[in-house]
């Protein structure tokens, strides 16, 4: 993997221009790890616990982010704002933001092999990468690959075990292969029901009260709120 993509030359300067305070890009080659839900989870947390104004931008032919903001009941929750386009125009989506943004939170397609020249852009043009992991051999195998492209790049990056089981031998084993390859997210979201099943209304657990893993959400978030000096 990490051979994979051409590495950027130095002093390459492909950084979109807009009115947009810091990127976030939610990446993995890896499937079903929870990107999509990671990056709304991570806006919403934004929004709610620093106040900031975010957006999410979402280039995953999939449209997860894009079809639960169709849920979301916007009188009664936080606002964020979505974007949606294509990643290997991603650039003119950036253009058609009309708002100042602080934060505009990236979800990505899995194939990254498929988008050489659109990832390369994408990694050096964000202040932040997370890369969702599971936590067994095949997940850590290829997001370890995936992370020392990434950070061949010059990018400030860090691993987030996700859905995962804590108490388990094989988690254990997952954080040391995964700190071998890079930085790991000091807060992990455990695999529990309250996200997807408030996912499927267009919510997340930052925007319920009582719910168990919003402590962990925000906690990523200010994870990564400290990496990108907000």
């Amino acid at each position: 993997m990490a051979d994979v993509l051409e590495k950027p030359r130095k002093g390459e300067d492909v950084r979109p221009k807009g009115r947009i305070g810091r990127r976030l890009l939610i990446t993995s080659p890896k499937g079903g790890v929870g990107k999509s839900t990671t990056s709304r989870n991570t806006a919403v947390a934004a929004a709610v616990e620093s106040g900031l104004k975010v957006a999410i931008l979402d280039l995953d032919p999939q449209r997860g982010c894009v079809k639960w903001f169709a849920m979301r009941p916007d009188d009664k929750v936080v606002a964020v704002d979505m974007y949606d386009g294509a990643i290997e125009k991603f650039e003119d989506a950036f253009a058609e933001m009309d708002e100042d943004y602080d934060l505009v939170v990236i979800d990505t397609p899995t194939s990254v092999e498929e988008h050489k020249g659109a990832m390369k852009r994408l990694i050096l043009s964000c202040d932040a990468v997370l890369i969702p992991t599971g936590q067994h051999w095949d997940d850590t195998k290829s997001v370890t690959d995936w992370m020392r492209y990434v950070r061949s790049c010059g990018a400030r990056a860090s691993f987030l075990l996700n859905r995962c089981k804590p108490r388990t031998k094989s988690f254990k084993e997952a954080r040391v292969a995964l700190l071998k390859a890079g930085p790991l997210c000091p807060v992990e979201v455990p695999d529990r029901e309250d996200i997807p099943t408030l996912a499927s209304a267009g919510l997340t657990v930052v925007d319920v009260n009582g719910m168990k893993s919003s402590d962990e959400v925000i906690g990523v978030w200010l994870h990564l709120k400290n990496e990108m000096g907000f």
